[in-house]
């Protein structure tokens, strides 16, 4: 596993961990690999209330002693619901409060990840979430993590699957609007 994905299933672990102290499902947790769409609500929160983790942007710098460090934003979505607008909000607080902490004081148990000096949170307002007496929060907070050396490319993970690339020929490549 790679030491990004590592990273985000530890988020996910430590989030669930967070607002699952006893083990029990009070809260939905899960990663979110595609952006993030209002308008597809529903794909990705199945529960209410939901926390998705996703890892907007990474960006690397010049190398640290030999160390690749990256710059990883982590972007928590949270979602809570109800008729009435203060306890939706309450609840979503609840839980922005928790991952603050953690967020800022917070390795996330994997190996080289600074804990975030910077974190926020903001409410994403859209008339669409309010009709539907939801809310949703965004807490962001950028993480540095040292990268180790690469140890190989494994990009296909199946045992028994190749791909053979042959050049083409024949083509006329201007006609495909390619140049």
């Amino acid at each position: 596993m790679s030491a990004l994905a590592e990273l985000m299933a530890s988020i996910v672990e430590s989030v669930k961990a967070t607002l699952q102290p006893d083990g029990t499902r009070g809260v939905d947790v899960k990663p979110l690999h595609c952006p993030m769409e209002l308008a597809e609500l529903s794909r990705h929160f199945t529960a209410v209330p939901s926390v998705v983790v996703t890892m907007p942007e990474i960006k690397t710098g010049r190398p640290e002693g030999g160390v690749v460090v990256a710059d990883v934003a982590v972007a928590i979505y949270i979602l809570t619901a109800g008729i009435n607008p203060l306890v939706r909000n309450d609840a979503a607080l609840a839980i922005v409060e928790a991952l603050l902490r953690v967020a800022t004081s917070s390795r996330w148990g994997a190996p080289g990840v600074r804990p975030a000096s910077d974190a926020s949170a903001r409410v994403i307002f859209a008339d669409e979430l309010d009709r539907k007496a939801a809310a949703i929060w965004e807490l962001s907070f950028e993480l540095q993590v040292d990268l180790p050396p690469a140890a190989g490319l494994n990009i296909t993970p199946f045992d028994g699957a190749s791909v053979e690339l042959e050049p083409v020929t024949g083509v006329d490549l201007g006609a495909l609007g390619i140049a």
